[in-house]
């Protein structure tokens, strides 16, 4: 009877530890192969900057997302060891993609990404905006933006070109109550600057060509689209 407890006392561990591995991993990543899962979006990103993925490559927001201060910008196809011919992020679930930025950084960072499709919507049945991604800093942090495109220096990147950003809920961390909110938060920003961190957020960067945004809902930002 002892001996029987004890098995069952180290399955019910076995189970725990992989319910927590489990819950811990919702980003699914493939391009046609196996999937490979991740605790981040900026880990996902990480990955397919160094080549662990390739081609046409697909995103999976499996559940909710803490993204670090500092996050890891996706960068151009060529660019270091990237090499993907398009990348498409959307929802499995009704899901939110949050994190709260140093000053000067984003929730997403896009640096001379192209071919890159955010589209919130759970795909299957009608139109929505089932993917929220929110900065959920205090309205004190400023030159910060939800998502970012940075218009890099670095060939055959330069501006984020052909890239759509459709169905999200996009929420900023602007005080709407204040009598003199921040202006330097957006909510998308293509621009800011050619480098890693915000300089401005009216300052100008390279070409953002064939840029498609489409059905999001903004708030709490106070420039809630800007490009430059």
């Amino acid at each position: 009877m002892k001996k029987l407890y004890s098995n069952i006392k180290l399955s019910f561990l076995v189970l725990v530890v992989f319910g927590c591995n489990y819950m811990s991993a919702q980003v699914d990543v493939t391009n046609g192969g196996p999937v490979t899962t991740y605790t981040t979006v900026s880990d996902a990103f990480n990955a397919i900057n160094v080549g662990t993925h390739s081609g046409m490559i697909k995103i999976t927001i499996t559940g909710n997302t803490s993204e670090p201060a500092n996050p890891v910008a996706l960068v151009a196809s060529g660019v270091s060891g990237a090499n993907y011919s398009s990348i498409r992020l959307s929802p499995s679930v009704t899901a939110t993609i949050s994190g709260a930025p140093v000053s000067g950084r984003s929730v997403l960072e896009f640096n001379g990404a192209d071919s890159v499709i955010i589209d919130g919507d759970i795909l299957g049945g009608s139109i929505n905006r089932n993917l929220s991604i929110i900065n959920t800093n205090a309205s004190s942090v400023t030159l910060t933006a939800v998502i970012r495109l940075i218009g890099t220096s670095t060939a055959p990147g330069l501006g984020c070109r052909d890239n759509v950003i459709k169905n999200c809920i996009i929420k900023g961390n602007v005080d709407p109550t204040s009598a003199s909110p921040s202006t330097s938060v957006a909510g998308i920003l293509a621009g800011g600057g050619t480098g890693a961190t915000i300089t401005g957020i009216t300052t100008v960067g390279n070409n953002y060509d064939r840029l498609l945004i489409e059905n999001n809902e903004v708030k709490k930002a106070y420039y809630g689209i800007i490009g430059r």
